[in-house]
């Protein structure tokens, strides 16, 4: 309610609030926490950790799951595609393109 009233205190609700889900492990919604926070970055940390432990773990159709919502996120972050592109855009679409190719691996 408080976010709604005040956009500009948006962040500072929503990421301590992630930061709780994380540490109770409610790795779903903190992530989605993380984005309405405005931190993208953590986020993609947040579904790299459930992708490493899914491989480690061998559960590979929660890998493959999480592959893909890792491409799709990298995808999302990507501002540019033409001759615009930064280097993080390129390096986002490389991540895309690998990501995706591990999703459908597994």
């Amino acid at each position: 309610m408080l976010a709604k009233q005040n956009p500009v205190m948006e962040s500072l609700i929503w990421l301590p609030y992630a930061d709780w889900l994380s540490a109770n492990d409610k790795f779903d919604q903190a992530q989605e926490a993380y984005k309405k926070a405005g931190r993208p970055d953590l986020s993609l940390k947040i579904i790299e950790f459930l992708t490493h432990n899914a491989v480690v773990e061998k559960r590979f159709q929660d890998a493959a799951q999480y592959y893909w919502m890792l491409s799709a996120e990298s995808l999302r972050l990507v501002k540019n595609t033409n001759e615009k592109a930064t280097k993080d855009d390129r390096k986002f679409l490389a991540n895309f393109e690998e990501y995706m190719k591990l999703s459908e691996i597994y």
